[in-house]
């Protein structure tokens, strides 16, 4: 007998009156519950995952993993600040290109008449000397600059291992032995982009400096060509 049945006839014998009927069905209904109480205690607790001890069980690399973590997120940060540094290597370069392009404006074009004791003869045109003078020094400037962001920036892949061939010897090594192998050579790495990232930072300032400097001098010659060109008011 079930639950819904047992007190469906406990109602019932109390609506017609038959009291020791309902009395008698309210304790089977008591024993049902109790029974159905005791199922539920009895029942199984779900078996708990105990963690084994065993070092060389991956669930135990909890130091590796985290060690693994850090380095990989250190490397992402390394490859932005590469990318940083070549991009503004490649800024210095364009801009040395479009001020060689300026520099062309200054050189003098076509040729003047003189005349001496002997007659008229024909010259090139010449420019004073100080802006000469400055614009090959910014000329030169602007090509060691020009030089100095070549070589940094000159193509060379960030280092961030493991390449995919290099892992075929491993293909039946143990797989604690390939983490361990794989983290040292992220380790490897790591330190030698650091030597070559502060190298394109120190150059890029180098590049920099020479390249504000060329900057001004090219600006103090096309001054002085200007006000030798310029003719005076009236």
């Amino acid at each position: 007998m079930d639950l819904p049945n047992a007190s469906l006839r406990v109602v019932l014998n109390f609506v017609a009156g038959n009291v020791g009927a309902a009395v008698a069905e309210s304790r089977r209904l008591v024993k049902l519950l109790r029974r159905s109480l005791d199922g539920f205690g009895s029942a199984e607790p779900a078996p708990t995952q105990v963690r084994t001890s065993d070092p060389e069980s991956p669930e135990n690399w909890i130091g590796l993993d985290y060690i693994h973590d850090q380095v990989v997120a250190q490397m992402e940060e390394q490859s932005k600040l590469w990318e940083n540094a070549d991009g503004r290597l490649r800024l210095i370069l364009g801009v040395i290109g479009i001020v060689f392009a300026a520099v062309l404006g200054l050189l003098p074009r076509g040729t003047i008449t003189v005349m001496t004791a002997a007659g008229p003869i024909t010259e090139p045109q010449y420019v004073p000397f100080w802006t000469g003078s400055a614009a090959i020094a910014a000329i030169g400037c602007f090509a060691t600059a020009g030089v100095i962001a070549t070589v940094a920036y000159w193509p060379r892949d960030f280092n961030w291992p493991p390449a995919p061939d290099s892992l075929r010897k491993y293909l039946t090594t143990d797989p604690r032995e390939i983490k361990l192998t794989v983290l040292d050579e992220m380790l490897t790495a790591y330190d030698q982009n650091r030597v070559w990232l502060g190298r394109k930072f120190v150059a890029f300032r180098w590049a920099f400096s020479l390249t504000a400097i060329a900057t001004a001098l090219l600006g103090v010659a096309v001054i002085m060509q200007i006000l030798v060109s310029t003719r005076a008011p009236g």
